[in-house]
């Protein structure tokens, strides 16, 4: 896979674990972004999952979190996101960029009774899937700047496809945050209810749209690594332009 628009890879294997917590999730793209957790009581922990006996981080629906900062804003171009995580609680937030309130800018991955890429630009275009609660799933996001439409795929099922704003700078000042929902400023500490319960193996996400050979050499990536039981689905491609 060409790997020269990676913005953010995260591996439950790279982690730095300070008195059997991890402190800090390494991000092995070229951009070495810090994604941590400087407060010990707020640190999920490394477990061994039952994706191949591969590792996963687990946070506890309560407390945990890591903060990145003000990073991967989308601005003008394109974004796309590979997610393998699992989820024992209805509401919590994968990772987001948002704030808790109304305004423009924000984007995340969010349980609300449901599985919503939420995406707000000067509108809300989130796509929403039924919940899938304690099995581990894979996520698909795709922001296409080229033709001005995001979609949404879990498991490889087309879930939807939304209308995004021509020509829009989705940039904000809003943290970065893996497991928790920005407060109402966009920062921390995160608004309480929508903490993350449930574990997360594997985050990738690209600054552009890949393309069907890239995306299939990272699904034939993923399915190696983790599966069984990961189910990717049937390979369904959506023509993006």
């Amino acid at each position: 896979t060409d790997l020269s628009n990676l913005a953010l890879w995260l591996r439950a294997d790279s982690v730095e674990i300070i008195d059997g917590k991890v402190a800090r999730w390494y991000d092995l793209s070229s951009n070495e972004h810090i994604i941590q957790q400087t407060n010990s009581s707020n640190r999920p922990t490394q477990i061994i999952s039952e994706l191949n006996s591969q590792p996963s981080i687990y946070f506890n629906g309560t407390n945990n979190y890591f903060d990145g900062g003000n990073i991967l804003n989308i601005g003008y171009a394109s974004q796309t996101m590979f997610i393998i995580a699992k989820t024992e609680k209805n509401r919590g937030s994968v990772l987001t960029k948002t704030l808790a309130g109304t305004a423009a800018n924000r984007y995340g991955i969010i349980f609300y009774d449901n599985i919503s890429f939420f995406f707000q630009d000067n509108l809300d275009r989130k796509i929403v899937a039924d919940l899938i609660m304690n099995k581990f799933f894979y996520l698909n996001t795709i922001v296409d700047k080229q033709i001005n439409k995001n979609f949404f795929n879990v498991n490889n099922d087309f879930v939807g496809e939304n209308t995004i704003a021509a020509n829009y700078d989705m940039t904000s000042t809003y943290n970065f945050l893996i497991g928790g929902y920005n407060n109402n400023t966009g920062g921390i500490p995160p608004s309480t209810s929508l903490y993350f319960k449930g574990e997360i193996s594997e985050i990738l996400i690209f600054d552009t749209v890949l393309s069907a050979e890239n995306t299939n050499l990272l699904e034939t990536y993923l399915h190696n690594k983790y599966s069984p039981p990961l189910s990717l689905g049937y390979d369904i491609r959506v023509p993006y332009g």
